[in-house]
């Protein structure tokens, strides 16, 4: 509980992320949040872009904040930085990753089936176009495997469309929504992300929480972040579907590979912990009350 007086809190840490859901529930009673919504792409050196609220909007709400900023976002570094220069040090920036939400299924795909899985909206910057051409070689090759893309959205039609001309009916499904997308990864043996762009792509996090291994292209900018760079899983270039093939297949001939990058996922996946990410922002309010003399209990 944060210490108050009259009934108003001493101090309040505003919260920019793109989405609230993600934010440890332990947290809502406990500590007075600002929340300010936004969804923000940095592509490059172009900087912030507020889709939702405009760059000069959030400096001005945060700058009435006395205490912090705290971004759930990927590229923590580009984005923290990206945040002072908005900020100019008038608040301290920090940065906390999003956690799986509660009641994520623990439970581990055997990899045993010969499916691939994919999941998100169907639209353009998702890149699913990208990836049904590049799953066309594999089709001829592997016959026995299956593409499933979970998701509904504009290019529905579109992405039916393509698949039927590539030749892939059968073999590339578009389903729709998963009303169970858990099972859906528990029935695959690889998940694959293949946008253009992305903000923090919790679908990535959550397949491999389930055990999955995983093919993703290097896109600004959340991929690399939760993959590490290509240790925890198969980064290609952005775009590059003769590439994305090219790691498509070595997944699925390699089925010790499979497991070794399933291994890897599920371990890097415990980072995104609902308690291990309640635990940082407990000792971010904790460490903040303390430089002010702020009594903090429960």
């Amino acid at each position: 509980m944060v210490a108050t007086t009259n009934g108003v809190p001493c101090w309040q840490v505003a919260v920019v992320t793109d989405s609230t859901a993600y934010l440890p529930s332990e947290l809502s009673g406990t500590y007075d949040l600002t929340v300010v919504p936004l969804t923000v792409v940095i592509n490059g050196a172009e900087g912030l872009e507020g889709e939702e609220i405009s760059p000069a909007e959030v400096a001005h709400a945060l700058s009435q904040r006395r205490v912090a900023v705290s971004t759930s976002r990927p590229a923590p570094e580009q984005f923290a930085a990206a945040y002072r220069r908005l900020l100019h040090g008038t608040c301290p920036v920090v940065v906390v990753p999003n956690a799986l939400p509660h009641g994520v299924s623990t439970r581990r795909s055997s990899l045993t089936r010969p499916v691939a899985v994919a999941a998100g909206s169907l639209i353009q910057r998702k890149g699913f176009d990208l990836l049904i051409d590049a799953w066309a070689p594999i089709a001829h090759e592997h016959p026995e495997w299956h593409l499933r893309i979970f998701g509904v959205g504009d290019q529905s039609d579109e992405l039916a469309e393509r698949v039927r001309r590539l030749g892939l009916t059968g073999t590339v499904h578009l389903p729709g929504f998963a009303g169970d997308l858990a099972g859906e990864f528990d029935a695959a043996s690889l998940f694959v992300l293949s946008s253009r762009r992305e903000g923090m792509p919790m679908v990535l996090i959550e397949a491999m929480a389930a055990g999955l291994p995983v093919v993703a292209f290097d896109c600004p900018t959340g991929p690399a972040d939760v993959l590490g760079g290509g240790r925890f899983g198969v980064l290609v270039p952005v775009g590059d579907v003769a590439a994305l093939t090219d790691a498509l297949r070595g997944v699925i001939t390699d089925s010790w590979e499979r497991r070794r990058l399933a291994d890897l996922a599920v371990d890097r996946a415990r980072d995104f912990d609902p308690n291990a990410t309640a635990s940082r922002w407990e000792e971010l309010f904790t460490r903040l009350a303390d430089e002010r003399g702020l009594p903090v209990g429960r």
